[in-house]
């Protein structure tokens, strides 16, 4: 992503995560023309894909977030919530598959968050919610994501040792690219 003709400016980014906060329908209307102008800004994608997913709009959403993956594989964001989208829709085999690159990521909280997201859909619930509380406080690399942990983190509180799949959709209300994502899309 270092090509910035190729890419749209950051202070459109940053209207965009504004309008995506108060109107998903005008941040819709704003990545659109923004996508006809810089069709190959990754972030455009991801920023789109995270209001699809936010609207259950899953098979739009995995357009969108396996896009920004092919047009940036370093933009670990996107992989996560891919991941994660794939678990809303049920596939857990996917999400397991995007995920574990993930593991091996130079930053520490997002190799933590996934190795947690890796344990909870493989049954170690306790090793996921210590990986989770770890990558909370290793560092702020992904301040974006941190809502959504939270919200993992509550619902393993709650459940207990449940499995995976007794997870359900309720972390889908967390739009995870409105806190201070602009770190990851730099």
């Amino acid at each position: 992503m270092s090509n910035h003709s190729m890419q749209c400016d950051q202070n459109l980014i940053d209207h965009i995560s504004t309008l995506m906060s108060s109107s998903e329908e005008d941040a819709l209307s704003a990545i659109g023309a923004a996508m006809q102008r810089w069709p190959s800004d990754a972030r455009l994608y991801l920023l789109r894909g995270a209001i699809f997913g936010h609207r259950a709009s899953y098979p739009e959403a995995r357009i969108d977030l396996s896009r920004a993956i092919a047009l940036a594989p370093d933009l670990p964001i996107a992989r996560f919530m891919l991941g994660y989208l794939e678990i809303l829709a049920g596939d857990t085999t996917a999400a397991l598959t995007i995920f574990m690159p993930l593991q091996v990521c130079e930053h520490e909280s997002m190799r933590l968050f996934a190795t947690a997201m890796v344990d909870l859909l493989e049954g170690r619930v306790a090793a996921a919610k210590e990986d989770l509380e770890a990558g909370l406080a290793a560092s702020p690399d992904y301040p974006a994501l941190e809502p959504y942990i939270q919200s993992v983190l509550r619902s393993i509180g709650q459940r207990g040792n449940s499995a995976a799949s007794d997870f359900d959709t309720e972390f889908g209300a967390h739009h995870f690219l409105l806190t201070d994502y602009k770190h990851r899309l730099n």
